[in-house]
């Protein structure tokens, strides 16, 4: 998911116009964190915005797998792990409602993208 964002927000032939985040290999104010911290070191945190989603599966129990992902759910680089997110970088509200804001204000056809299990 980490390397999908930045791949995201370096492509030219992608306009990157929003990021969700829900429970995942973490808690869901984990995944938010992470999402956060990876638009601010791909230098995109003053025009796009990550927004939360669903804190628990719609299915299935909860479950984290921090002998994977690390505590933090994105562990692995010091340089990282010490970079805090910009504060503009959050957005406020659900994320379906951004969604939907997002794709009626778009002149142009927009794709959803999941990533992750």
């Amino acid at each position: 998911d980490a390397i999908a964002l930045l791949l995201a927000a370096h492509s030219p032939q992608v306009e990157l116009l929003g990021v969700s985040t829900v429970h995942g290999n973490q808690s869901s104010d984990k995944t938010f964190r992470n999402a956060c911290r990876m638009l601010t070191v791909a230098g995109v945190a003053g025009r796009v915005k990550a927004y939360r989603g669903a804190d628990k599966p719609l299915a299935r129990e909860a479950r984290h797998d921090p002998e994977i992902h690390g505590e933090s759910g994105l562990e692995g680089s010091p340089t990282l792990d010490a970079f805090p997110p910009a504060p503009e970088v959050a957005g406020q509200g659900k994320a379906v409602t951004a969604m939907a804001a997002a794709i009626q204000a778009s002149s142009e056809p927009v794709a959803l993208v999941a990533t992750g299990a």
